[in-house]
């Protein structure tokens, strides 16, 4: 008797004048179950190589979805992507890591007489990482993003600049003006 008991599946098959819904429920269901269950069903025609299958699961529930919508459901947990061809045809393959590629940002931040502000804040809101700078004002420090992603550059009393993950590859100088303050009289 197979390990797995289908808990709820309910499956339908539902022609409109516009175009084939799936309406299916699996709760921890083996991809290949689930595959089965919709070739039987739908029509659908799978092609796959058994390796991408492994260890994968589908819990999921749709109602009266589009096909392309169903598909995009039940695979979203795995790591399986597919591919509709012609309504019918689904090929599947292992979903592409996302690579984000990392650079190396280097610089120092000084004051408006040239002297390094030490612990300046340097921020991607993009990634939210970044860092700060050393006693000296200078930074060495690796980010992930894009060459366009903006850094924020800020010390307390200073104002805030911005760069671009690219300009900081060049390992710049950039000096933050004081921040212009104003106080309020004090009446007693």
């Amino acid at each position: 008797m197979p390990r797995f008991v289908f808990l709820a599946l309910v499956l339908l098959f539902c022609h409109s004048a516009k175009a084939q819904t799936i309406t299916a429920t699996f709760d921890h269901q083996p991809v290949e179950a689930v595959i089965q269950a919709l070739e039987d069903e739908f029509g659908l025609v799978f092609n796959y190589t058994n390796d991408i299958l492994a260890d994968q699961y589908i819990t999921a529930a749709c109602r009266k979805l589009p096909v392309e919508e169903a598909l995009e459901l039940l695979f979203a947990e795995t790591d399986i992507a597919y591919e509709l061809v012609s309504g019918k045809f689904v090929v599947l393959q292992g979903k592409e890591p996302i690579v984000i590629p990392t650079y190396r940002l280097c610089g120092r931040i000084t004051d408006d007489q040239g002297e390094g502000l030490a612990f300046a804040n340097l921020f991607l809101p993009a990634t939210q990482g970044g860092g700060s700078t050393e006693a000296d004002g200078s930074f060495d420090l690796y980010v992930r993003g894009e060459p366009q992603d903006l850094v924020e550059i800020s010390y307390l009393g200073y104002e805030t600049r911005q760069r671009t993950v690219q300009q900081l590859e060049a390992c710049p100088t950039i000096s933050l003006p004081l921040a212009a303050f104003s106080i309020q009289a004090v009446v007693i």
